[in-house]
């Protein structure tokens, strides 16, 4: 049943390669929901005073 050798496993995970990626995919995703975040913020506060000027 161990169809993997536990040596190839250890080195592609010490690849420093896959852990930048992961690090820069990891900043990218709370990158983005932050500036989600914002937009929605920013979005509420429009409407709030777009309703209090009618």
């Amino acid at each position: 049943m161990d169809n993997f050798n536990r040596e190839e496993v250890k080195e592609e995970v010490l690849k420093v390669g896959k852990w930048k990626r992961f690090f820069f995919m990891t900043v990218y995703a709370f990158a983005i929901q932050f500036a989600l975040n914002i937009a929605l913020v920013i979005a509420f506060i429009v409407f709030l005073i777009y309703f209090k000027n009618k």
